[in-house]
């Protein structure tokens, strides 16, 4: 009897469809596509594609991502962001580097230094040191 092996697919990835809703954080060690809605953090050690249709509340870390969706918090990109045309995005940028198609709204800053605190993924993260950025202050 022969046996055989099992190799792992490094080069696979998963899906949240847009019916699916997430309510927690969600990890992963190979590239996900998201096009429905969570709310918590995602951790993904690889490549994140963030669809029209997805809506993401809660704070970003992995190598490289493309977003075209409405997402509130924090990304921690260790590689290439790209934000899409439909992309919107509220909150602060942490990469290496950054492509904004014609279209995309950003509201947040955005620190592509060496000294940027870019977490990799895998890492914990933390809440924003300024909780207060986005308040408005009315003179």
């Amino acid at each position: 009897m022969k046996t055989k092996n099992m190799e792992v697919n490094t080069n696979s990835f998963s899906t949240i469809n847009t019916t699916t809703k997430i309510v927690g954080e969600v990890f992963s060690d190979s590239d996900i596509r998201i096009d429905g809605n969570i709310d918590g953090n995602i951790n993904c050690k690889a490549k994140i594609i963030l669809g029209q249709t997805a809506s993401i509340k809660g704070d970003l870390i992995c190598q490289n991502a493309d977003i075209s969706c409405n997402i509130s918090g924090n990304l921690y990109v260790e590689n290439l962001l790209k934000l899409n045309a439909s992309a919107n995005v509220k909150g602060d940028i942490f990469t290496q580097k950054l492509v904004i198609e014609s279209g995309a709204v950003f509201i947040g800053k955005c620190d592509m230094s060496n000294n940027a605190p870019i977490k990799k993924p895998g890492q914990d993260i933390k809440a924003p040191e300024n909780p207060t950025l986005f308040e408005h202050e009315e003179k």
